[in-house]
Order: structure tokens, then C-alpha cells, then sequence
């Protein structure tokens, strides 16, 4: 019985007092969660221009288009495998992979960077061993 007076209540509310009483604190919820997120993670002003692919500067050797990529003019598909340089830490096999690669018809690498292994502490980075 409670429930459907204070329903009934609402009901009679004008639109004022409902945006007072239902949009105003999830409005000031999302304050608080923008706000707070700011202070957890921050906003950093990190653009990628300076580092950008300069096409015209390039074209020659590298371009695109929205079909496909080309490289020094060729139409080219690109088959990726990915190397973990890591998993194998004696660099002396590292030619031969890549070759392995190669001849199993990749024609481009990623490589991720696994900073637990360039950062083995705290504020310590190795990058070459």
C-alpha cells in the first residue's frame, strides 16, 4: 500500500520536481564518476603527429588506399605472423625463425613488446641484454 501512495505522489509531481528528484542525482552520479576517473587515470594530452605517417613524403615506397596496400607500387596482401623475442632469449636462432616465417609465406612480423621483461623492478628498464 505504501508503494502505490508514493507512486501515486510522483505522479502528481510536476516535471520540475521530477527533475529534481530523478535526473539531477544521475546527473551528479556521472560528475562523480568523470571526476573520479580523472583522478585514478588521468588525461594526458597525447596526440600521435609527430609520429605519423607522412604519405606524401612516402608514397613511393608505402601507400594505401581504402582496397588495398601497396608497396613501392605493387598491390600487396599482407600475411602477419607474430614473434615473441623473449620466448627465445638466445638471439643466435632468431635469423632462423624469422626465416622459418618467411619461407611458411609471411611477409610481415609484429612484435610485441613485453615490458615485464624490460622492467623487471620497479622504476628498472633493460632494454638490451
Amino acid at each position: 500500500m505504501l508503494i502505490m501512495e508514493l507512486y501515486n505522489k510522483l505522479l502528481e509531481l510536476s516535471s520540475y520536481y521530477y527533475f529534481l528528484l530523478i535526473v539531477s542525482p544521475l546527473l551528479l552520479v556521472s560528475l562523480i564518476y568523470r571526476y573520479r576517473w580523472n583522478i585514478h587515470y588521468g588525461s594526458l594530452p597525447i596526440t600521435s603527429e609527430s609520429v605519423a605517417f607522412n604519405q606524401d613524403k612516402y608514397k613511393h615506397i608505402i601507400r594505401w588506399d581504402k582496397r588495398c596496400f601497396y608497396i613501392k607500387g605493387i598491390p600487396t596482401v599482407l600475411c602477419s605472423g607474430e614473434f615473441h623475442y623473449w620466448r627465445v632469449p638466445d638471439r643466435e636462432r632468431w635469423e632462423s625463425i624469422l626465416k622459418m616465417y618467411v619461407a611458411g609465406g609471411l611477409n610481415c612480423i609484429r612484435i610485441y613488446f613485453h615490458w615485464g621483461y624490460h622492467s623487471p623492478g620497479k622504476y628498472l628498464y633493460i632494454y638490451f641484454h
